[in-house]
């Protein structure tokens, strides 16, 4: 097949790189406990991780398009919380975050 006698190389975006290091470096990426947190939004499939005390929330939002989500995870957050995030910032108040199109935000919670 043509396939295997052309030599190809995958391009990785910055922020898969460093997405690739997290998961290796933060366990509870992988080993945590898995908790959906609203089943019922259709753009953003937000989920927590919780492992030996740590806490991450993470936030993908999927679409070509502007999200918001609301959820008291949001509420003591801050952008020093930020694990990684493929935008400079998300823009965020109270117990709101509203996500750029195909924005991925991790945080760090503090329990």
């Amino acid at each position: 097949m043509w396939w295997h006698r052309k030599k190809t190389r995958i391009h990785h975006s910055p922020f898969s790189k460093k997405m690739t290091a997290l998961r290796k470096d933060v366990p509870v990426l992988v080993y945590g406990a898995y908790t959906l947190l609203r089943p019922e939004h259709e753009t953003v499939y937000a989920y927590t991780r919780e492992f030996d005390d740590k806490k991450m929330l993470v936030l993908p939002n999927f679409p070509e398009k502007e999200s918001v989500f609301k959820t008291d995870e949001l509420t003591s957050l801050e952008d020093s919380n930020f694990l990684i995030n493929n935008y400079n910032t998300a823009n965020s108040e109270e117990a709101t975050i509203m996500l750029k199109p195909f924005q991925a935000v991790i945080y760090f919670m503090d329990q």
